[in-house]
C-alpha cells in the first residue's frame, strides 16, 4: 500500500517539534522506525537489566513477587468484597498451597488444569504452583464441553483446580475425565467473616454461598479449601523447586475472536512475567511511580492481560489487586463501586455498556466516580467516537475528581495495548491530554513500553516508512514462548524482516507514525477480495463512516457471503446518544462518503445494520466484540440498503441477494 502520510504537511510538523531544517526532516521521515528508537528508548539501561536477569536464570515469578515486596508485608497486596489480605497472609497462604500440592504428588513439570474466577485463592495458587515449579493450563468454563475434554486429557490426572460457580457449569465433563483429585474453591471462601457486605448488589447476577459441600456429596474426591489445606499441614519436605526463568508457568488462552472457531492455548514461561514485571519499574517504563493504587482484576483468568496486566504487574509495584469473579457488562459499574479501584484495565465494550446505563442502576443512581484515577480501554481497539462518548460520561460522573489535579482533571481515557501472545506492549496514559498538548491533530498513536520494540513491515519482510500502513510486528519481554500443540501457528506467530529478525506478529494493519508511535488500523484477515485481485481491508470502510463522530458511536465492518458466494460488505453501527440527526439523514449522509471515497464494487453492495438499545454487539467470553457473532448474524432485521435508484430499502432474512455484471460493473438484484 501506498504511503499514508509523508506529505509536505507532515514534514513541516517534523520540522515544529523536532527543530529541524527541511533537509533533515525529509531524512528523518525516511529513516526507518528502528533508527528512531535509539534516541527515544533507554536501551542501555534496558539491556542491563536483561544481562542481570540472565546472570540468575534460577528465579522464578512467585519468589519475584515476595523479594519485590519485602518491606510491604503488612500493606495490602489483595482486597476482596471488603476483606484486605496482606502480603505476609498472600505468601502464608502460597506456602500453605505448596506443601498440600506436595503432599499429593504433584512434581515439578505437572500441567495442572485449573478453572478458577478472579478470588484470593487463585493468586496463592499460581505462586504455588510456579514455587513447586509446576504448570498452570487455565481455562474458562464458557469453552465447548469438548474443548474442555481436550485440555483435561492434555493436562496431568493427579489433580483439577477450579471455582465452585466454574466447577458447577462443567462437573460433567471433568467426571468424564476422571482426575484423581478435585480441589474446589468457593468464592465465600475468603468474604470477611463468612459473609458478602455487597449482597444486595450481588444478588441479581452471583449469590456467594458455597456450593462446595453439595459437590462432596455427590462425588468423594472432591476436596474443598479447607480440605486441601490440612493434607500439607504435616508435610516436611522442600516447597522450592529449582525454576528456571525458561520454565514454562502457565498456558492461557487467546480471547476466540478470530476465525480459528477456538481460543489458541498460548505458552508462557517465567521470564514473559518477571521481565514485564521488571519493565514496569518506572525508571524503565517511564510511567508514574503506582503508589497506594489499587488496581481491579476482573477479566477472566484465563486470558493472560488479567494474570500479567492485573495481577502481576499491580503486585510487583506493591499495590493492591481489588479481586471481582463477576465477569458481566451489566455488572461491571456495581463491580467499580463495590472495589473503588484507581486503576481499571477493562473492554471499551464494558466501558460503554457501564456508562450507558448508570442511570437505569437505581443502587448506583446518587455515587460517583471520583476514585477512579486510570481507566484503560483494552483487549480491542477504540475509535474517536467511542473516546469521546466514554470521556463525556465520566465528566457527567465525575470520574478522577478526588485523586487527580488539574490538567489531568477531568479524566480521560487511557489506551493500553497488546494482546495474551505478547503481554502488554504499549500504554498511553491521558491520551487525550497529550493529544492536546501536542503540535498537531494528527492520530497520537500508541505508544510501546521503553522495552518494547515495534514497527510495520510490508509484504516483502522490509520495513515500512513512517505513515506507511504495513503489517505491525513488535518484540516484547512479556512474548509468548509458543502455542501449545500448535507448532504450525508458532511459526506464523514468529517471523523474520528481509534482514533475518525475528519478529511476533500482532496480526494487525497499522503503521508507525512520526512520533515513533504505533496506529493501529484493523485485524488482518478482514479484507475484501476486488476484482483487480487487491484486498481491501474492512477497516477502510470503518474510518470512511467513523468521520461523524458527532452521530456514530461504533462501528464494526464484517464481509459476508449471499447465497451466490458474493462477498457483501454489512455494516454494522451504533449512534451516539446525543446524535442531531435523523437516523435516515445520517445514513444518507454515509453513504455519501461511501460512494465517494470506496471502490464502487464495494459500495454499491453495502448493507447498513442498526444496533441500539437491548440489540447491542455481542461479545466474546473476553469482552471484546464478537466478529464471528456479527459474521453468522449475516443478514439479519434491522438492515438497510440502498438500490439502485438511490433509495433506501429495508431488508430483512426472507430476502437473497443475485448479482449480474454489466459493463463490468457489479449490478444488484433483490430478489424473493
Amino acid at each position: 500500500m501506498k504511503n499514508l502520510i509523508v506529505n509536505e504537511e507532515l514534514i513541516s510538523k517534523v520540522q515544529t517539534v523536532y527543530k529541524l531544517d527541511r533537509k533533515s526532516s525529509i531524512k528523518f521521515i525516511q529513516t526507518k522506525p528502528s533508527l528512531m528508537k535509539k534516541h527515544i528508548k533507554n536501551e542501555k539501561n534496558i539491556m542491563k537489566e536483561l544481562e542481570k536477569l540472565n546472570q540468575n536464570p534460577e528465579y522464578c515469578w512467585a519468589i519475584d513477587m515476595e523479594n519485590r515486596n519485602l518491606e510491604r508485608l503488612d500493606d495490602c497486596a489483595l482486597f476482596y468484597r471488603g476483606n484486605s489480605i496482606t502480603y505476609r497472609e498472600l505468601f502464608k497462604q502460597r506456602d500453605s498451597f505448596a506443601k498440600s500440592f506436595k503432599a499429593l504428588g504433584i512434581e515439578k513439570g505437572d500441567e495442572l488444569p485449573i478453572c478458577i474466577s478472579n478470588i484470593p485463592e487463585l493468586v496463592s495458587m499460581l505462586m504455588a504452583i510456579n514455587m513447586i515449579g509446576a504448570k498452570a493450563n487455565i481455562f474458562g468454563a464458557d469453552f465447548s464441553h469438548d474443548y474442555i475434554e481436550e485440555i483435561l486429557n492434555g493436562c496431568s490426572k493427579k489433580i483439577f483446580i477450579a471455582s465452585d460457580d466454574n466447577y458447577e457449569k462443567i462437573k460433567e465433563v471433568v467426571s468424564k475425565v476422571g482426575n484423581t483429585k478435585k480441589v474446589i474453591f468457593s468464592l465465600a471462601d475468603s468474604l470477611p467473616n463468612g459473609v458478602d457486605p455487597y449482597y444486595e448488589y450481588d444478588k441479581p447476577f452471583y449469590e456467594f454461598k458455597s456450593k462446595v459441600a453439595d459437590f462432596k456429596k455427590d462425588d468423594n474426591t472432591v476436596m474443598s479449601k479447607s480440605d486441601f489445606i490440612e493434607v500439607g499441614k504435616n508435610y516436611t519436605g522442600s516447597i522450592k523447586e529449582k525454576v528456571n526463568l525458561e520454565d514454562e508457568f502457565t498456558v492461557t488462552y487467546s480471547s476466540g475472536s478470530t476465525k480459528i472457531g477456538k481460543p489458541k492455548a498460548i505458552i508462557h514461561t517465567n521470564r514473559s512475567y518477571v521481565t514485564m514485571a521488571r519493565f514496569h519499574d518506572t525508571d524503565l517504563s517511564r510511567l508514574p511511580e503506582m503508589k497506594n493504587i489499587i488496581g481491579l482484576a476482573h477479566i477472566p483468568p484465563h486470558s493472560n492481560t488479567d494474570l500479567i496486566t492485573s495481577i502481576s504487574d499491580t503486585l510487583s509495584q506493591g499495590c493492591t489487586v481489588a479481586l471481582e469473579p463477576i465477569y458481566d457488562k451489566a455488572f461491571f459499574a456495581r463491580s467499580l463501586y463495590i472495589n473503588k479501584p484507581d486503576y481499571v484495565p477493562a473492554t471499551r465494550s464494558f466501558w460503554i455498556y457501564a456508562i450507558k446505563n448508570f442511570d437505569n442502576d437505581k443502587l448506583l443512581k446518587n455515587t460517583n466516580w471520583a476514585f477512579l484515577k486510570i481507566p484503560v480501554s483494552v483487549g480491542e481497539a477504540i475509535s474517536q467516537n467511542e473516546e469521546k462518548f466514554i470521556n463525556q460520561g465520566f465528566r457527567k460522573l465525575k470520574a478522577g475528581k478526588d485523586k487527580l489535579p488539574r490538567p489531568l482533571y477531568p479524566l480521560t481515557i487511557s489506551i493500553g495495548g497488546g494482546d495474551c501472545e505478547h503481554g502488554g506492549i504499549f500504554f498511553t496514559m491521558f491520551k487525550i491530554l497529550r493529544e492536546k498538548i501536542s503540535l498537531s491533530k494528527d492520530d497520537f498513536g500508541l505508544v510501546p513500553f521503553q522495552s518494547v520494540e515495534c514497527t510495520a513491515l510490508r509484504e516483502d519482510g522490509s520495513e515500512c516508512n513512517y505513515g506507511e500502513l504495513g503489517r505491525l510486528v513488535a518484540n516484547s519481554p512479556g512474548n509468548m514462548k509458543k502455542y501449545k500443540n500448535n507448532p504450525d501457528a508458532t511459526d506464523k506467530f514468529f517471523i523474520k524482516d528481509n534482514n533475518g529478525k525475528v519478529w511476533a506478529d500482532c496480526h494487525v494493519w497499522g503503521y508507525i507514525n512520526y512520533r515513533g508511535n504505533a496506529v493501529m488500523k484493523g485485524r488482518m484477515g478482514n479484507e475484501f477480495h476486488l476484482l483487480d485481485g487487491s484486498l481491501y481491508p474492512t477497516f477502510l470502510i470503518s474510518d470512511i463512516i467513523l468521520k461523524d463522530t458527532k452521530n456514530i458511536l461504533s462501528c464494526e465492518v464484517v464481509n459476508v457471503l449471499d447465497n451466490s458466494g458474493v462477498e457483501i460488505p454489512v455494516v454494522h453501527f451504533e449512534l451516539q446518544p446525543n446524535k442531531d440527526k435523523k437516523i435516515f439523514n445520517i445514513l444518507d449522509s454515509i453513504n455519501a462518503r461511501i460512494q465517494k471515497y470506496i471502490p464502487k464494487e464495494l459500495a454499491n453492495k453495502i448493507v447498513f445494520r442498526l444496533h441500539g438499545g437491548n440489540d447491542s454487539f455481542s461479545l466474546t467470553g473476553c469482552g471484546k466484540r464478537s466478529v464471528l457473532a456479527l459474521e453468522d448474524e449475516k443478514f439479519a432485521s434491522n438492515c438497510f440498503k440502498y438500490n439502485q435508484n438511490g433509495s433506501l430499502e429495508f431488508i430483512d432474512n426472507d430476502y437473497t441477494y443475485s448479482y449480474q455484471k454489466e459493463s463490468s460493473k457489479e449490478k444488484c438484484k433483490k430478489v424473493q
